[in-house]
Formats: C-alpha cells, structure tokens, sequence
C-alpha cells in the first residue's frame, strides 16, 4: 500500500513539474478591414483572421522566449472591379506581433495606430495580377502609391483591425483566383518545395500560404 502512494505521489509531483514548464498560448481572432478610395467609389474588403502567441518558459539558458504566427485565415480581397482585384497578403510572426501589441489595450485600431508598428516589424504586402487567370502576372503594389498600378484617384483610405469572436472565413480568395490550389499551375520555386510559390517577373516571389493558410 505505501509503496503504491509512493509512486502515485511521484507520478503525480512529475506531472506538477512539468505543467511548470509548460509555456503559455494564446489565440486571438480579429477583423482586418481594407478601404480603397476611388473615382468610382470607396471599396472595401475584410477578412477574419486568427493569430498566436506562445510564451515558452525558460528552464535551460538556450530556453525561452515568445512565438507569433498567423495561424487561420486568407488574404483580403478588395474587388476595385475594371480596375483589378487588390489582394492584402497574410503576414506571419511579424503580423501577430503588431496584432497582439495594438490590440493588446482596444478592441479596435486603425491606420494611426498600426503604421508605428509596421515601420517597426514589416508592412503589409499588396499584390494584383494583371490578368487574374495568370499566376504568372502577379506583381507588387506599394499601399502608399495605389495609383501607380490602379489609376489616378486610387489611395489606400484605411486599414483597421478589430477584435471578434466570429469564426475565421475562407472562399473569398478561391473566388477570384480558383487556380490557386492547382499548384502544378504556379511557375517558380522556392527551396526544395517547387509547387508552393510562384514569382513575378521582377523577382518578387509569393508563397501560396500567404493567400490562405490553416484552411
């Protein structure tokens, strides 16, 4: 009988000791919204989006630190109509990080809030295809200069990010580009992993996980 206790007392002070270690997670869903102004109309995307944070506890000196990471979701899809679709590609770390940090003391932020943090972990990346049935034709857009590639009178009006308890949605982007999961179809490679990337002409290369991810 003792002999039992005992080892139910060890079995039970491991279990103690190892949820010690254990770090800490943390998901958080929220709404990024995207408006364009144009001649035509303001025009507006969004799409609902899942980051994560995990807080790994220091035992050993090489131990520790926080992890980010998008973890659900798609790109948003601003439909500018005659004017092409604009695609707001999925971040990874550096995004969750600027999510987590504006997010941390509001429920909703916008432009003002999240252009000091982008300067500091990454900014968004904007890409349209210049025939939208061809991977190939991808190509870059800077947020700042929308004109640039969609005409006089384009301009980025806001971006906002919100928290919400919705689920995280998907389809919008298989919409506007149904090639996308055919990967034999995207040209270019990265690594040893050919079919998950393509490239656009000037070099710029796209990972098919920066559309959608964790769907």
């Amino acid at each position: 009988m003792m002999k039992r206790f005992i080892r139910l007392a060890i079995a039970f002070g491991l279990m103690l000791s190892m949820s010690s270690c254990a770090g800490a997670s943390e998901r958080i869903r929220y709404k990024m919204v995207v408006t364009v102004e144009t001649p035509e109309g303001v025009k507006t995307g969004y799409a609902i989006r899942e980051a994560s944070r995990y807080t790994e506890r220091s035992i050993l000196p090489d131990q520790g630190g926080t992890f980010y990471n998008i973890t659900k979701g798609e790109a948003v899809v601003v439909d500018l109509e005659q004017r092409g679709v604009l695609f707001v590609l999925l971040g990874g770390e550096w995004e969750a990080k600027i999510i987590f940090k504006a997010l941390a003391t509001s429920t909703k932020v916008g432009m003002q809030d999240l252009e000091p943090l982008m300067k500091k972990w990454g900014t968004p990346r904007f890409v349209y295809f210049k025939d939208i049935n061809d991977p190939k034709t991808v190509s870059g857009a800077n947020y700042r200069d929308l004109e640039r590639d969609f005409g006089a009178g384009v301009t980025l009006k806001q971006i906002t990010a919100e928290l919400v308890k919705e689920p995280v949605n998907f389809g919008v982007v298989n919409k506007f580009l149904p090639w996308l999961s055919e990967r034999s179809k995207l040209p270019g490679s990265i690594g040893s992993a050919p079919e998950t990337s393509f490239q656009d002409p000037t070099g710029l290369w796209i990972k098919t996980f920066e559309f959608k991810t964790g769907n």
